[in-house]
């Protein structure tokens, strides 16, 4: 069962919790505190993650270079529980989102790729209803709305795929690509929604 509160909660997922997620999470986590300061709490897992690991040295170089803490890390693998708790689930690739719901199938109106999430903010502008009390109770209908309007990612892959094994050039694009998506995450989450406390970029 879903635990009561106010704050938006954001879990992103990849295979191993080690790399992509991690990265996503903290500068999500940052780019959200910018603009809506205690409003979301950014987590991440991964499908097939150890437990307890340390993020990779680097993704700690890259958060570095853009300003965000990654102290405290601890990877985890996803559970039942876990995507429950949480009001949108972001995986770095379809085959994570197909995991996520191979194990929980009735979060699909709460489950997206991270890019095509991104993509479906940029492409179906102001979501019908969004118009709520609370920045989040604005957030959560832009996602319902977002699963409604789920065909507009489609066609196009936009997986954004493990650079663990490749060159470090392939690695700092890989987190460029993450740091874009994510930039448009934010972005089509404060300006698809009107609320009397919206925040502001």
């Amino acid at each position: 069962m879903r635990l009561p509160t106010d704050r938006l909660n954001v879990l992103i997922v990849c295979t191993a919790n080690m790399v992509r997620s991690p990265f996503a999470e903290r500068l999500l986590q940052s780019r959200l505190d910018e603009v809506a300061p205690g409003f979301a709490t950014v987590t991440s897992a991964g499908t097939q993650a150890p437990a307890g690991a340390t993020m990779d040295e680097r993704s700690v170089i890259e958060l570095s270079l853009r300003g965000v803490d990654s102290a405290r890390f601890s990877s985890r693998r996803i559970s039942r529980s876990l995507l429950a708790d949480s009001d949108i689930v972001l995986g770095m690739e379809r085959v994570h989102v197909k995991t996520i719901l191979s194990q929980w199938p009735e979060g699909l109106n709460r489950t997206f790729a991270l890019g095509g999430f991104a993509h479906i903010l940029k492409t179906m502008g102001r979501a019908e209803g969004a118009v709520q009390s609370t920045v989040q109770a604005g957030w959560r209908t832009l996602v319902r709305s977002a699963a409604v309007n789920r065909g507009l990612a489609a066609g196009t892959s936009h997986d954004i795929a493990d650079p663990n094994h490749d060159s470090v050039a392939c690695y700092q694009s890989t987190m460029a690509r993450i740091e874009e998506v994510v930039d448009a995450t934010v972005f089509g989450l404060v300006q698809n929604i009107s609320t009397t406390t919206r925040p502001s970029l």
